[in-house]
């Protein structure tokens, strides 16, 4: 008599494929990693493997070698004025303590970098019939948004939009989240600038001057070395975004001082500040 297969031994042996599985995922999720990482806080010479980019915005007030000069030309000029005995429109202490300054401004999250670079001086309002001192507060600089789409902003010069333009393959890396390279990896005195670790370099041909450079965003491809930035105005976007100096002590009026108010990660981007907008002041050119 043949034998016959019933269906309660497909059953069992359905049964027994299950829990053979099952063992299985069990075993492979059980695996230890066959070299367990050592976590090294110690940035400037370990490359970390890529992870999420979190949100980042960072807030810096930035003090050209200039900007001591435009602040007693405008008193001496205010001085003169009230010699004069013309009519006054002084600016405000708030405009005051923002003359000769300038704000830089970045956003930055999984898909897109933005940045306002907005500086203030003022100018005299043209003489109507009668002479007078009417100080304006006036902005320059630009408000960029780079994304997937190409590269729109405002110019605050005149608070003029820029044409969309297609990204350039530099602009494109600066939307990379790739990690560093390890020949961009610097040794030196690692410290904390409001509330981040940084690396402190001296700069070439001004061994008075000190930059510290941001280490926590090596993962996402931020270098934590840098030469230091002359102007901050006429530093193209890509290396305000390659590396970011968290504070450059300038050596006498030569270089540019920068100070970090602000430097948030993982919080919620300001999605309103974050889009191009016109000046704060008049726009030193009008349109």
């Amino acid at each position: 008599m043949p034998n016959r297969i019933t269906p309660i031994f497909y059953l069992l042996l359905i049964l027994l494929l299950l829990v053979a599985g099952i063992v299985m995922l069990t075993k492979i999720e059980d695996v230890p990693d066959s070299a367990p990482s050592v976590a090294d806080t110690s940035t400037t010479e370990v490359i970390e493997h890529s992870r999420s980019m979190p949100n980042i915005y960072i807030d810096q007030i930035i003090a050209p070698a200039n900007a001591e000069n435009r602040k007693e030309l405008y008193v001496d000029l205010l001085t003169i004025c009230q010699e004069e005995g013309v009519s006054i429109k002084a600016l405000t202490d708030t405009e005051m303590s923002q003359l000769g300054t300038i704000r830089l401004q970045r956003w930055i999250d999984e898909n897109r970098t933005a940045y306002r670079l907005e500086s203030w001086d003022y100018q005299l309002e043209e003489p109507q019939q009668q002479p007078h001192c009417h100080f304006q507060l006036i902005s320059s600089g630009r408000h960029v948004m780079i994304d997937a789409e190409g590269l729109t902003g405002i110019n605050l010069n005149d608070n003029q939009p820029y044409e969309i333009a297609p990204l350039t393959n530099m602009d494109a890396s600066l939307l990379l989240r790739s990690p560093a390279r390890q020949d961009k990896i610097s040794t030196g005195q690692l410290r904390e600038v409001a509330g981040q670790p940084c690396v402190e370099s001296t700069i070439a041909d001004y061994e008075e001057a000190i930059t510290c450079t941001w280490t926590g965003g090596v993962a996402w491809g931020f270098e934590p070395e840098s030469d230091g930035i002359e102007s901050v105005s006429d530093t193209h976007h890509y290396a305000l975004f390659r590396s970011i100096v968290l504070q450059q002590d300038p050596a006498g009026n030569v270089l540019d001082k920068i100070s970090t108010v602000t430097f948030n990660i993982g919080n919620k981007l300001d999605e309103a500040a974050m889009q191009p907008a016109p000046a704060t002041a008049s726009p030193a050119e009008q349109p």
